[in-house]
């Protein structure tokens, strides 16, 4: 005896369909497998990276394991920030997108994909320090930069501050060696 189920769903895609006389097995227990509404993939972006993921940002999405042709997609949910996972997940902020074309899928569900933004910003580029080697005095902004056993103050320019770091744009030179905490002798 055969059951007929019609299923009525606005934009229903039909990704597998078993043919007439196919067996039902554990292994292929329906009939047919439909999609239905907008593919996505989800990911998560770490702080440093997410102004470049807000909510409408044009992005590629691609395969991280083979040649497949990237797809657009457009950023569709941001979440709150998150705290790291026990699974080794980075904190930060849980993201969807919407892919922009889900007509031609070249993805597999489960299939890992890497996510870049279209319109990033320019990486920012100079000599940085941790932020907790900064100090302050007399509305100066300094280093102690050391040298053998001793630290000499070194008025430092900072052009920014982010993720842990300032930019240092001068007072320093590459390969400069500051104490972090504490000061000499300690």
């Amino acid at each position: 005896m055969a059951e007929i189920q019609v299923v009525r769903a606005e934009g229903a895609e039909v990704v597998s369909l078993l043919g007439v006389g196919a067996e039902l097995t554990p292994d292929t227990p329906s009939v047919a497998t439909l999609r239905i509404g907008i593919p996505s993939v989800k990911a998560r972006v770490s702080v440093q990276d997410s102004e470049s993921f807000t909510m409408g940002a044009q992005v590629e999405v691609s395969s991280v394991s083979d040649a497949t042709p990237a797809m657009s997609g457009v950023v569709s949910a941001v979440s709150d920030f998150q705290p790291a996972g026990g699974d080794g997940e980075v904190p930060g902020f849980d993201l969807e997108v919407s892919l922009t074309d889900p007509t031609e899928l070249p993805f597999q569900e489960g299939q890992g994909v890497t996510i870049r933004p279209l319109h990033a910003a320019a990486p920012v580029v100079g000599l940085a320090v941790p932020l907790v080697a900064v100090r302050e005095a007399g509305g100066e902004q300094y280093v102690l930069l050391m040298k053998e056993n001793s630290a000499t103050k070194v008025v430092v320019e900072i052009a920014e501050t982010g993720d842990g770091y300032a930019r240092v744009t001068s007072g320093l030179e590459e390969g400069a060696r500051v104490l972090v905490s504490g000061s000499v002798g300690e």
